[in-house]
């Protein structure tokens, strides 16, 4: 793998000017290309407070003097796309759907913190539906690493099936446990969300994450949706801050995948399991229970 020189900032890299520069390379292309060894880093940042308020408020997390599970990722959104942006990156970056995530948070992490954040494009890898291109992310200060994810984001290739039946298609593994998951373990609790048809947009102006494919009906269908889907990282920081709510430790690994895009507006059914070992297990269906959107676990580590 080639290894550029990383790309280094002293404060985030404007989200919008490199939206429009990926905008102007097109839809993400599932082509077998080699992935430059690209990374970003960006120098300490303290977490801004109105954009952490607008995130516990929008994902209803609990108001607390650490970081929502979830936030750090938001924080490092911007050299996610700087790192798609740049010339050296041979993918287009329009129309990537987030099709798995997993955060290990090792520690809190005070809000009034500043935070180091690096970025890397891991890896480019040919799979069924078209490429998956992975990121990883790390949050860190001088004590180390305090948090780190990986995340994945799928190219669709080339089909003649449309781009809905595409995107159900999800690995049998993951379905698998997902079933046996629901099947095996009745709820410890459950709540239906109904997401109306501005909340990708809403998020949008949080995140920074202005991919067409969240904002409207008219932005969406040529990436083959019929309406504006939610974003990942809302679903999940859902997720999350019902999961804090209830109970979560500092030291705590989480994975999900993202199964079939929420088409918006929708109601969608949370529900969260208690599995063994410390597991929580947890699923957004929909209202009537025929289709499983987002699926995954969360596991408390002890300490070392």
């Amino acid at each position: 793998m080639i290894e550029p020189p990383p790309l280094h900032f002293d404060a985030p890299p404007s989200m919008v000017w490199n939206m429009v520069r990926i905008a102007l390379r097109g839809s993400a292309r599932s082509t077998r290309v080699e992935l430059p060894a690209l990374s970003a880093t960006l120098a300490p940042q303290v977490p801004e407070a109105d954009r952490l308020a607008a995130y516990r408020a929008i994902c209803q997390t609990e108001l607390r003097d650490t970081l929502p599970l979830a936030y750090p990722q938001l924080a490092a959104a911007a050299l996610h796309l700087a790192l798609l942006a740049d010339k050296r990156c041979p993918i287009g970056g329009l129309g990537l759907l987030h099709v798995r995530n997993e955060i290990t948070r090792h520690r809190a992490l005070p809000a009034s913190q500043a935070w180091s954040y690096s970025a890397r494009l891991a890896s480019w890898t040919p799979v069924s539906r078209g490429h998956e291109l992975t990121i990883e992310t790390e949050v860190s200060d001088a004590l180390g690493v305090a948090w780190r994810a990986t995340t994945v984001a799928l190219a669709r290739g080339p089909s003649k099936k449309s781009t809905a039946d595409r995107v159900e298609t999800r690995p049998a593994r993951a379905l698998d446990e997902a079933s046996k998951a629901v099947d095996s373990h009745p709820a410890d609790s459950r709540a239906v969300w109904a997401l109306a048809e501005d909340t990708g947009r809403r998020f949008a102006r949080i995140a920074g994450d202005r991919n067409p494919i969240h904002l409207w009906a008219l932005t969406a269908r040529p990436f083959g949706f019929p309406s504006a889907i939610v974003h990942g990282m809302y679903s999940l920081g859902r997720v999350l801050g019902a999961l804090e709510a209830a109970g979560l430790p500092e030291r705590v690994t989480v994975s999900a995948a993202f199964i079939r895009p929420v088409l918006l507006p929708s109601e969608v059914v949370f529900e969260r399991r208690t599995g063994g070992e410390g597991q929580v297990d947890f699923t957004i269906s929909s209202l009537d229970g025929a289709r499983l959107h987002v699926s995954g676990s969360a596991t408390g580590r002890l300490s070392a």
